[in-house]
């Protein structure tokens, strides 16, 4: 069975900032600063610090902040995840169930996802359920895929909710029950699984979409779509989650229009995701928008005031913030622009940013 993954790109952004001493790296990584970032998390990881760890393989993976390094991702990565950090338990489970980086394994690719699972991680819940469905990497029990779903299910996970749904439907694992079958449907349907949409739409039934989906959760869909080469799936539920201004998806969607990740370069679309993840506080959008106006993208203004003004708002936003491109430009710029574009950034951040 093959399984898909995140773009490992993208995980720092995600991860939780519990750890003081990562402070500096996470900081330097939300604003771009990537070697700043690779610095750091190696000196955390080389101290034992998980989190560090598995952010550090994520680094090598995607050559953020240093070379790419398979073998070295692979070391700090299982590294993490013998200290039971569950998203990297659940990560070398996608690896080897698709062999990316190491040589396939189907039944090391269950060990580690079960590992990830008892630890608390959602995804690695549906797909250890799914493991016991096709018994891959393991002996089929349908059952014990059934107790997985329904775990995952109860946590508002909808690819957990159609599955239990086509399950009961069809006696896979459980007692056929057309009711209970159509009650799953109906929740995965409420939190916008298409697949359960279509399928209930088809029997005449319609749904009101009257649970929103967590956005956090369509942003890990799109991410493991997109790990898996499923780019048009990926483009549409960033789509989605940017439509409930996740701020992440915003940003990864001005990602992919400002360097024709998914096609063509579009500036414009570029721009006005970096803008809405702008105004949801992501720092790493405001520095960007800077370097649009340095570079006269989508039209805008490479004056020094508005583009001073950008780089302020970063550093204004996110501690420890990259100030290079500010020491760069203050020589250029006389008091009065300085000012103008100080004046201008505190401006910008309390009529945009909640809290400010």
């Amino acid at each position: 069975m093959k399984l898909i993954l995140c773009s490992l790109a993208l995980l720092p952004l995600m991860i939780s900032t519990a750890f003081a001493d990562l402070e500096k790296g996470l900081a330097a990584a939300e604003a771009g600063d990537f070697e700043t970032a690779y610095i750091e998390y190696k000196k955390e990881a080389e101290a034992g610090n998980a989190e560090a760890q598995f952010l550090l393989s994520n680094m090598y993976f995607d050559a953020i902040g240093t070379d790419f390094n398979s073998a070295e991702g692979i070391r700090w990565l299982t590294a993490a995840a013998n200290q039971d950090h569950h998203d990297a338990q659940f990560t070398l489970s996608v690896l080897y169930s698709n062999g990316r980086f190491v040589t396939q394994n189907e039944q090391q690719a269950f060990n580690w996802g079960l590992k990830a699972a008892n630890n608390g991680n959602l995804m690695a819940h549906f797909t250890v359920a799914t493991y016991y469905m096709q018994g891959a990497g393991v002996e089929a029990d349908p059952a014990r895929g059934i107790e997985w779903h329904t775990k995952a299910a109860d946590m508002g996970l909808r690819d957990s909710q159609y599955s239990l749904g086509i399950a009961y439907e069809n006696g896979i694992g459980v007692e056929q029950n057309d009711k209970i079958a159509l009650g799953f449907l109906k929740e995965a349907a409420k939190n916008g699984m298409p697949d359960a949409i279509a399928k209930l739409s088809a029997q005449g039934i319609t749904i009101s979409l009257d649970q929103t989906v967590p956005s956090n959760l369509v942003v890990e869909e799109a991410e493991l779509a997109l790990f898996g080469g499923e780019n048009d799936a990926a483009l549409s539920k960033y789509k989605e989650a940017a439509a409930e201004n996740n701020a992440i998806a915003q940003f990864q969607l001005g990602e992919f229009y400002l360097y024709g990740l998914m096609g063509e370069i579009n500036y414009e679309e570029a721009y006005n995701y970096y803008l809405a993840a702008a105004k949801n506080g992501d720092a790493q959008a405001h520095y960007r928008i800077g370097t649009m106006h340095v570079r006269g993208q989508a039209g805008l203004s490479q004056a020094l005031v508005p583009t001073m003004t950008w780089f302020l708002i970063a550093a204004k936003t996110a501690v420890g913030a990259d100030q290079g491109a500010i020491e760069a430009m203050v020589p250029a710029m006389t008091e009065a622009e300085l000012n103008q574009a100080e004046q201008n950034a505190d401006a910008w951040i309390a009529a945009n940013i909640s809290g400010s």
